[in-house]
């Protein structure tokens, strides 16, 4: 049902913008957001907190300290911000203040005129499909007469899950039960970035209605998918920041990396003859200043220049499978960046540790 999200790419995620709560404002108005509307806070599970299950911890006395708080939402006086329960999209470690987080997301997004919407979505998909994704630097729709899928409408489909999320969770959000039995580990082993605070004005995203009807790994949630409209495709070079991170093997085997490494050759080659010019320049200096005084010295100098050249040769002479290994930090620019980075092993969100119970001694006869 919803092969739309993997099969053409997935997005997920958010991270907390440094926007300074600079005043005091009235936090009961700032607060009043749709009952869906993202905040910034993931649980254990990676799972999206929205604002209505958050406003349904009422305070249960008066906060003399905030007389108007109604709810969590309200208030970082709360005892719920105090469990250690509630992350970040780059976890896994629990969020120290998590009200604050969620403030400066949500005034972050206001202030990049992207109210209710995640910092950052990600496309999670196969690597060998990043692979692609990054050769062309285009997300493609789904088309629901070429596809079958695009439930919601035709459009690119994107999530704020973060990439920690356990990729059960992922593709329990993006299908239902019949069609995620199709899929596997390896539709969440990659995925691209794309800043959407920061996307082009005429980009506009909205979160899709999708029904809380999942009986896996999102029970009891409501699946979290967001949708870029209409059957063209997304550029994305209008992200200001665009990263894809894929498996390793993936990237040693693309198009992408042999296109990055035969330019990295021709900037070498380039440099080196630049380099061969001031080594003749540096020569005929030399042969000069001898034939002006033949008693000067000048082996040290012709020695250097001799291994200057031999290094040059071993430089240009670099096996090609050596080459751009770590992603090539390389830019791809149009009117953005487009990065590349290798997957690392994500650690799962740590909880607190309970402390054992001394069993009690049994009473002695």
């Amino acid at each position: 049902m919803y092969a739309a999200l993997l099969s053409g790419c997935v997005f997920a995620a958010a991270l907390a913008p440094a926007v300074p709560l600079s005043a005091r404002l009235p936090n009961s108005r700032i607060m009043r957001q749709p009952g869906l509307s993202w905040t910034g806070l993931y649980d254990e599970h990676g799972r999206p907190v929205t604002m209505d299950e958050l406003r349904a911890h009422k305070f249960v006395y008066k906060d003399f300290r905030d007389p108007f708080a109604e709810d969590a939402t309200d208030s970082r006086t709360h005892p719920i911000w105090q469990e250690q329960r509630f992350y970040g999209a780059d976890g896994p470690e629990p969020l120290k203040d998590p009200w604050g987080h969620m403030m400066r997301n949500l005034l972050g997004s206001r202030y990049f005129q992207r109210e209710g919407l995640p910092q950052y979505l990600f496309h999670y998909t196969s690597s060998d499909a990043g692979a692609r994704i990054f050769e062309t630097g285009q997300l493609l729709p789904s088309v629901k007469k070429e596809t079958g899928d695009a439930s919601e409408g035709d459009g690119v489909y994107l999530t704020s899950l973060p990439p920690w999320a356990p990729y059960d969770v992922v593709l329990d959000n993006n299908y239902d039960g019949a069609n995620r039995r199709r899929y596997n580990q390896s539709r969440t082993e990659a995925y691209v970035r794309i800043t959407a605070w920061e996307l082009s004005p005429d980009v506009e995203v909205e979160r899709a209605d999708v029904k809380s009807d999942r009986s896996g790994a999102m029970k009891g949630k409501t699946p979290d998918v967001y949708i870029v409209r209409g059957k063209d495709a997304l550029d994305l070079s209008k992200s200001q920041d665009t990263l894809l991170v894929t498996e390793p093997q993936a990237w040693y085997k693309s198009n992408a990396r042999q296109e990055f490494i035969q330019v990295e050759m021709d900037m070498e080659r380039k440099q080196e003859e630049t380099w061969a010019k001031i080594r003749e320049s540096r020569k005929a200096f030399y042969d000069e200043m001898r034939e002006e005084d033949p008693w000067a010295d000048f082996s040290e100098e012709y020695a250097e220049l001799a291994e200057e050249e031999r290094e040059a040769q071993l430089r240009l002479q670099s096996p090609e499978d050596e080459r751009c290994l770590d992603g090539c930090s390389s830019v791809r620019e149009q009117r953005s960046i487009f990065r590349w980075e290798l997957k690392q092993a994500v650690p799962t969100p740590s909880r607190p540790v309970r402390k054992k119970q001394r069993p009690r001694r049994g009473k002695t006869k």
